[in-house]
């Protein structure tokens, strides 16, 4: 268990890592997200689909008093968040030009992928 804990908290921490350096690239060059309709309808898709995945494995996590499935299912969450930042993005930029949307939208989100990052690797974060 704490060994998978520890490896779901590294990938956490990684993930944090990329999204902050490609949100602040995006962001010091003033660049907003590529529009595609076939990525627009996977992300649209992705979005229910990983919220209900998430909230399965939270509540499998409670039950068998999982801190790895815990983080697991974090990770899912945090899918779904940079689904939902990409969408908003993109449609602020298409409607009033918010280039910089995407970028801010997925710095907030470090912030959640670093703190369940931290709480799975340190074991402390379960149920």
């Amino acid at each position: 268990e704490r060994r998978s804990s520890r490896m779901a908290g590294a990938l956490l921490l990684g993930l944090a890592l990329y999204v902050a350096i490609a949100a602040l690239a995006k962001l010091l060059a003033r660049e907003g997200e590529n529009f595609s309709a076939l990525g627009v309808a996977i992300t649209i898709l992705a979005i229910p689909i990983m919220i209900s995945l998430s909230a399965a494995k939270r509540r499998l996590s409670e039950s068998l008093q999982s801190i790895s499935l815990r983080a697991d299912a974090a990770q899912g969450t945090a899918c779904w968040y940079l689904s939902v930042a990409v969408l908003l993005g993109m449609t602020l930029q298409a409607l009033i030009g918010a280039w910089w949307a995407d970028g801010l939208a997925s710095l907030v989100i470090v912030v959640f992928l670093f703190r369940e990052g931290r709480e799975a690797w340190l074991g402390r974060h379960c149920c």
